[in-house]
């Protein structure tokens, strides 16, 4: 049984690295053959067969629910449950899991869709169903190196379109009753409690309130995991609720020889962290520690014995039976991680048998954490790239005061809510100014300059190796000397070691409707536009171009070109300037002027508009950089139009011949004339555009009029991030996201 779980495990992750589905016929003769060798008892073969059938079913539902251009055209009705929203001023944004689609209902399993809504008449709420007038477009993320992976995260939570809620008279609540506990969210937030957004977090799962500087604050000292309901706090509630219980019933039926004490404790510990988990809205995290939980308690209960490697297997197949999407998802993999690193700890160094105390459970809890913040940080870095070298000290001192005092503490007032409102907030007010002053000591320490270090994003298989070096380190003696796991060292040390790239390099930043391009040489770079940002919070710098700059290793720019001032090209600055220092700054109110040149690590920077200064630039004053190395040039127009086009095929002649042109107005009918086209005759012509954005940009028609001419065209909106390596020997390199650098199943090319 075994070999067949561990089969049918291994073939659903690699699901995460296939390039395509397989196609239906395939998929139903493999589940024949599956049945067939399990049959044979090939258990292997037929669990590997059983785990792609199943991790292709699912991604065959997943695509089959993607829209046609068709229904991208024309806004349509659709009903369903609100599962997770968030409510500000002006928009709420919310999760809706289907029931009824374009007039149809949904039968078997409900996809959902993300969709947005500006200023509904009430707050939208979990629990509540909905009727509403939408314009959807199937799920897309913008994709970058180092960036947040918003299409995969669609995935894994059964997202299948993204839209917006279309002004209509006929939106309504089909049902306006919300869930018990977003009622206690709602009356934590309307109170006027210290640390407030921490206790919503510690008592309720709600992270709404955290702000940015909140989640660095977190990820510096490696506090992240704490401040939402989790595994680990469900644990503790189960063991409090099993102590109280079996307590409880063995006082009170003592003289009752029938009674099983043992086992009605533990169905009313799974009980108490089902209500645990319903205050968490049922996230996934504790979904999964709740169902562990339930297993261990059946095999308890009907005094079955697995190895703990059987119980693993089951709990992780069940899983991915139950919620087969969350395998593409970052929690999936921090739990089952965390999990496997506890056994390991356990095994290699096991609990002496001796009389409990509080001075012993403390020293393992301190010894467990320990080897959790060590093993669990290649996975850590590879997905954040920030080592915090305070995690190990701080965890340690934190994980019991919240675990042990804090959790139980705010489960005991969330209750208190509902039998003595005003006592329950005075407690939590309590509550809230301890965690208002061990948070100070937290900012205090994120302020040491060593707390954490960020490093560039390094292979996930370099990553790897230093997991199993620590692994072989920590193992009890082998035949082998301890000193050949070093060997698996030799690749992260390869990376941090300083390496000079044989060329120079161009990343167009996927940034959605906007624009921003690194320029790489050395280990120097150039920002040529910031993207965008929104009064929502939402901005490019934060979201793709820092993550993108940290991934390639990059503290500092020396140039920052701002091509004009509209916010899809300038929105950032204010945001770039305060989270990494730049040496200069370039905009066509001063110095981004024709006639500036300058010579930067073996390339030749020129401006080639706008003729002098202005004031409050605008399409028509955009910066026109040329960037010409020794065998290659490229031309960056921001939004100019045909106008400024004939402006420079008549004064600047010499340097408009470009082997890459970055097409003006992200391919807008008003530029990328005939004339300009046949002037600059580039090779490839990359347009910037956000996905099914409202302007139809870039316009079938100026793509056709590159295409005419034999040259080739890449678009963001369609590759995700695009990458250029230009080669001293004149070889010159295309890389696209979707094609090349992460070519899954589940990143199409559209």
């Amino acid at each position: 049984m075994d070999r067949w779980l561990f089969s049918f495990i291994i073939a659903n992750v690699s699901a995460l690295i296939w390039y395509q589905l397989p196609p239906v016929w395939l998929v139903a003769s493999m589940g024949i053959t599956a049945c067939v060798c399990l049959g044979l008892k090939r258990f292997i073969l037929s669990g590997l067969l059983a785990g792609i059938v199943w991790a292709a079913s699912v991604g065959h539902w997943y695509a089959s629910w993607q829209l046609p251009q068709v229904e991208l055209e024309q806004p349509l009705w659709v009903e369903g449950q609100v599962v997770s929203a968030a409510n500000d001023k002006h928009r709420a944004r919310f999760t809706l899991e289907l029931t009824r689609f374009n007039g149809l209902s949904v039968r078997g399993v409900a996809p959902a869709l993300r969709l947005s809504w500006r200023y509904p008449p009430d707050p939208v709420y979990s629990g509540q169903n909905l009727r509403l007038w939408v314009k959807l477009k199937p799920a897309h993320g913008s994709l970058n190196l180092g960036g947040f992976n918003y299409q995969r995260w669609l995935l894994a939570n059964g997202i299948v379109a993204t839209g917006y809620v279309k002004s209509d008279k006929n939106n309504r609540w089909l049902n306006s009753e919300y869930q018990w506990r977003q009622y206690w969210v709602n009356r934590l937030k309307e109170s006027e409690l210290p640390a407030k957004r921490w206790l919503l977090a510690l008592s309720l799962g709600e992270r709404s309130l955290l702000q940015d500087e909140d989640w660095q604050l977190l990820q510096s000292l490696g506090l992240s995991h704490l401040v939402a309901i989790s595994g680990l706090h469900l644990g503790i509630v189960a063991g409090l609720g099993y102590a109280v219980l079996a307590w409880g019933l063995s006082f009170l039926m003592r003289q009752r020889q029938w009674f099983n004490g043992h086992s009605a404790a533990l169905l009313g510990a799974a009980a108490v962290t089902l209500g645990y988990a319903y205050l968490s809205g049922f996230q996934l995290p504790v979904l999964r520690a709740w169902l562990m939980l339930v297993l261990f308690g059946a095999l308890v209960i009907f005094r079955q014995y697995w190895s703990p490697r059987r119980f693993l297997l089951v709990s992780v197949t069940v899983f991915l039976l139950l919620f087969p999407l969350s395998l593409y998802s970052l929690s999936f993999w921090l739990s089952f991680g965390a999990i496997v690193i506890i056994g390991f700890i356990f095994w290699r160094w096991p609990t002496r048998r001796r009389r409990w105390n509080l001075a012993n459970a403390m020293i393992n809890l301190i010894k467990l954490q320990l080897g959790l913040s060590v093993l669990m940080m290649p996975l850590v870095v590879w997905q954040f790239g920030v080592v915090s070298w305070l995690a190990p000290l701080v965890n340690s001192l934190a994980v019991p005061v919240v675990s042990l005092l804090i959790v139980p503490a705010c489960l005991l007032l969330v209750v208190g809510l509902m039998f003595w409102p005003s006592g329950a907030l005075v407690g939590f007010e309590a509550l809230g100014a301890l965690l208002d002053w061990l948070m100070t000591g937290a900012q205090t320490l994120h302020h040491w300059d060593l707390s954490s270090t960020l490093l560039s994003q390094v292979s996930g298989a370099v990553w790897l190796c230093l997991a199993l070096a620590l692994v072989w380190f920590l193992l009890p003696p082998l035949p082998l000397h301890r000193g050949w796991g070093l060997i698996l060292c030799l690749p992260l040390i390869s990376y941090l070691l300083p390496a000079k790239a044989p060329y120079w390099q161009l990343d167009l930043v996927d940034v959605g409707q906007g624009l921003s391009v690194i320029v790489q040489s050395g280990s120097r770079a150039l920002l040529y536009d910031t993207g965008p940002a929104y009064p929502s919070g939402y901005n490019a710098i934060d979201s793709h171009v820092l993550p993108l700059l940290h991934h390639e290793g990059i503290t500092r720019l020396d140039h920052v070109f701002i091509s004009h001032s509209d916010n899809d090209h300038s929105g950032g600055l204010d945001i770039l300037r305060s989270h990494m220092p730049v040496a200069q700054l370039l905009t066509p109110e001063d110095n981004c002027i024709r006639g500036w040149q300058q010579q930067w690590q073996g390339l030749t920077l020129r401006v080639l508009w706008p003729p002098g200064p202005v004031h409050d630039s605008d399409n028509a004053d955009s910066c026109v950089l040329n960037i010409t190395g020794p065998n290659h040039s490229v031309l960056l127009t921001g939004d100019i139009g045909k106008t400024e086009e004939l402006a420079l095929l008549s004064g600047a002649n010499e340097v408009l011949d470009a082997t890459v042109l970055l097409v003006p107005h992200h391919g807008s009918n008003t530029s990328s004339s005939h004339s300009f086209i046949i002037r600059v005759l580039p090779e490839l012509a990359l347009f910037s555009a956000g996905f099914a954005n409202r302007w139809d940009f870039p316009r079938a028609g100026v793509v056709q009029r590159y295409r005419q001419q034999n040259i080739n065209t890449l678009s963001t909106h369609r590759q995700g991030q695009i990458r250029l390596r230009f080669y001293p020997d004149g070889r010159w390199q295309v890389l696209t996201y979707r094609r090349d650098l992460a070519p899954y199943w589940y990143h199409p090319r559209r």
